[in-house]
């Protein structure tokens, strides 16, 4: 059984009846992913080195687990851009791996083609040990960015549409930063921050939810779409019970938690991905301002926003999708097409404690520390060659020692990024 408790990947576990988070608490060193070393393994397509295993294989598949090429044992956090990967380890550093394209790695290379088959730290703390004070990492499609032990909120790559948060989007200079920049309220009291596809989301400590970046279809929950704003904005009803916050999808999402254990929603909405109910078909082809989902349930700890759809665990440890189908992506153990409203995955487990939404898969971690997916075998992503797809959740081989699991929520290839403890290296399939 999960306690009624936000959980975010920064390792801070905050009670339902508790009104804002603690700084301390926040800024400790976490514990979420962490027992003993962790390693970061891919498997999937890559274009620009987005698996990070050293080599390029251009459009090779890479069909088995492969351990990422500096063999690094201290990683804490994954996470999957369009074309490249960023991971935060145990010292407090970034780093970055893939393609350099908005100068989206953060180290400070003007070559915008360039490509980084192997993590590399990024600029701030590869120079100066005063920057190497990270606590959280998070990435949008084309941009970066994180928070460090201060509070402060940092971005790099892309800003067309103002994602960077410094005041400015393309038309005035820069249009894309090679490193960290601060954002541009130089607040202090930032705590979980998530990219989008060309936006940035973030939550304060007093419990409040800002947007920041290009606004198409209602992704800034302000309730206007096609509004870009280059400096944080609170969304639309300027609730501080906020706790956790998912983003991603190829038009926009945003999913969020609050602390009385509600899943709110808003963005494109063509294949339900809001989860409130209705579609494109019912005419609400996006929502603008937060929508509570269809069954208003009050237990909701976890949510994941993939490329069309989401998912989330409530705290009875059961797994819920939404969104559309591809391929079986929902594990309902149909190929149905779009889901409106959170239902529930087909094999009724109750024992999850992490889900990750991809396009074409879902992957869940369950109590016992094994990894489980659906959807499509593209590139080995289900861990087995069987079949080309699956519609209910299957074991990803061996090993019980997941921690993290990533699928593409953007525009890249498909592929997996997972985080596996040291002591359990013999996960293949």
């Amino acid at each position: 059984m999960v306690e009624n408790t936000c959980v975010g990947s920064s390792g801070f576990i905050k009670g339902s009846n508790v009104d804002s988070p603690d700084l301390d608490t926040i800024m400790a060193p976490r514990t979420w992913f962490k027992s003993g070393g962790n390693v970061i393994c891919t498997i999937g397509c890559q274009a620009y080195g987005e698996l990070g295993i050293g080599v390029s294989n251009y459009l090779s598949p890479s069909c088995s687990l492969t351990q990422e090429a500096s063999l690094s044992t201290n990683w804490e956090k994954v996470c999957q851009g369009a074309y490249w990967g960023a991971g935060l380890k145990s010292d407090n550093s970034i780093w970055t791996w893939g393609l350099n394209c908005f100068l989206t790695l953060g180290v400070n290379a003007s070559c915008e083609s360039g490509i980084n088959y192997s993590p590399v730290q990024e600029a701030w703390g590869n120079t100066c040990s005063d920057y190497a004070n990270w606590v959280d990492v998070f990435v949008g499609a084309f941009h970066g960015g994180g928070i460090k032990n201060n509070g402060t909120l940092w971005t790099w790559g892309s800003n067309r549409f103002g994602e960077l948060s410094i005041g400015c989007a393309e038309t005035v200079s820069p249009c894309a930063c090679a490193f960290g920049v601060q954002e541009c309220t130089s607040s202090t009291n930032w705590w979980k921050a998530v990219g989008n596809f060309h936006a940035t989301h973030a939550l304060k400590t007093d419990g409040t939810l800002w947007g920041v970046g290009g606004g198409q279809n209602g992704v800034m929950g302000r309730n206007n779409s096609a509004t870009c704003y280059s400096s944080p904005i609170q969304e639309i009803t300027s609730s501080s019970n906020w706790c956790f916050i998912a983003a991603g999808g190829r038009g926009q999402n945003v999913s969020a938690i609050k602390t009385d254990g509600t899943l709110w929603g808003w963005g494109y909405n063509i294949h339900g991905e809001v989860g409130v109910g209705t579609d494109f078909s019912g005419g609400v082809a996006a929502v603008s301002s937060p929508a509570q989902e269809a069954s208003s349930s009050t237990n909701w700890c976890f949510v994941s926003v993939g490329a069309q759809g989401g998912a989330a665990i409530k705290t009875d440890s059961t797994l819920w999708v939404w969104g559309r189908d591809c391929c079986g992506s929902n594990g309902n153990n149909v190929l149905a097409g779009d889901y409106c409203s959170p239902v529930q995955e087909s094999q009724s487990f109750t024992n999850w404690k992490y889900v990750s939404k991809g396009f074409m898969n879902t992957g869940g971690i369950r109590d016992d520390g094994t990894l489980w997916v659906t959807g499509s075998n593209c590139n080995g992503l289900l861990g087995w060659t069987a079949y080309a797809w699956d519609t209910k959740p299957i074991p990803f081989g061996a090993g019980n020692a997941w921690k993290q699991v990533e699928y593409q929520r953007f525009c890249g290839l498909e592929k997996l990024y997972g985080m596996v403890a040291t002591d359990d290296l013999d996960f293949t399939p």
